[in-house]
C-alpha cells in the first residue's frame, strides 16, 4: 500500500544544553494549532541526544508558508530559538511512495531510520526511482527481520551539502521503521543489503543516516 502526504517538513533542531522541554512542547502546540497542520512526530537521535527532529505533515507547502507569514510566527521563533545551539535545518519533502509492513507506519515503529541522500543538479529521476525500488525490493524479498515499513520522497527545494561540490542539488529522504537500531544494523550486514544499496550509491553523491524513537504530538 502506498501513502502520500502533500508536504512533510523535516526540521533538524540542534538543542542547547539547557533546552526547556516545556518550551519545546509549547512550540509544538503552536505548530499544531495552525491551519493546514496534519500531524507532528518528534524525537532525538539515538546517536546524539542533542539533535532533535520534527517531522511535520502539512496539507500543502503553502500552509507552512502561511504560518511563517502569520502573527503567530514571531512569538514561536522567540520561544524556540533560545532552545537551540545554532540555526535549524528545515526542508520540505513530497513523499511519493511507501510500503506498510503489516499495517505499520514507519514513523510509529519502535525505531525510525532517517536516511537522507544527496542528488546532483540535473539528476535522472527515473534512475533514482529505480535504484530505491531495487533497495526496497531487497528488503521485501529478504523479509528483513524487524522491518516495519518505509516512506520516501524528494525535497521540494534545492539543497546544499558538502558532497555536492559547492553546487545545489536535491535531497531524497528514506524513512524506515525497525524494531530496533540493531535490527537495521543486522540487515546492513546481509547480501540483500549489499545488492540493494549498490544502485543507490551509483546515483547519489552523499548520505546521512541516523535513528530516532519518534513520538506523535498529541
Amino acid at each position: 500500500m502506498t501513502t502520500q502526504v502533500a508536504t512533510t517538513e523535516i526540521a533538524l533542531l540542534p538543542l542547547s544544553p539547557d533546552a526547556s522541554t516545556t518550551s519545546l512542547a509549547h512550540s509544538r502546540t503552536t505548530v499544531a494549532s495552525q491551519p493546514g497542520f496534519l500531524r507532528l512526530h518528534h524525537g532525538t537521535r539515538l546517536e546524539d541526544s542533542s539533535q532533535l527532529s520534527w517531522l511535520i505533515d502539512w496539507t500543502s507547502l503553502g500552509a507552512h508558508e502561511a504560518f511563517m507569514s502569520s502573527p503567530a510566527y514571531g512569538p514561536f521563533i522567540d520561544e524556540i530559538m533560545p532552545q537551540l545551539s545554532k540555526a535549524a535545518v528545515i526542508r520540505h519533502y513530497a513523499f511519493t511512495g511507501g510500503v506498510k509492513q503489516g499495517g505499520d507506519d514507519p514513523l510509529q515503529a519502535p525505531v525510525t531510520e532517517l536516511a537522507t541522500f544527496y542528488l546532483p543538479k540535473g539528476f535522472d529521476q527515473a534512475k533514482v526511482d529505480a535504484a530505491f525500488e531495487t533497495l526496497q525490493g531487497e528488503i521485501n524479498e529478504s523479509r528483513a527481520e524487524g522491518y516495519r515499513g518505509s516512506r520516501w520522497g524528494y525535497s521540494v527545494e534545492e539543497v546544499e551539502h558538502e558532497s555536492l561540490g559547492g553546487e545545489k542539488g536535491r535531497a531524497f529522504v528514506l524513512l524506515v521503521g525497525w524494531d530496533s537500531k540493531e535490527a537495521h544494523e543486522a540487515f546492513r550486514q546481509t547480501e540483500a543489503f549489499t545488492r540493494g544499496i549498490g544502485p543507490v550509491r551509483e546515483v547519489t553523491k552523499g548520505r546521512e543516516v541516523f535513528h530516532s524513537r519518534l513520538e506523535l504530538h498529541r
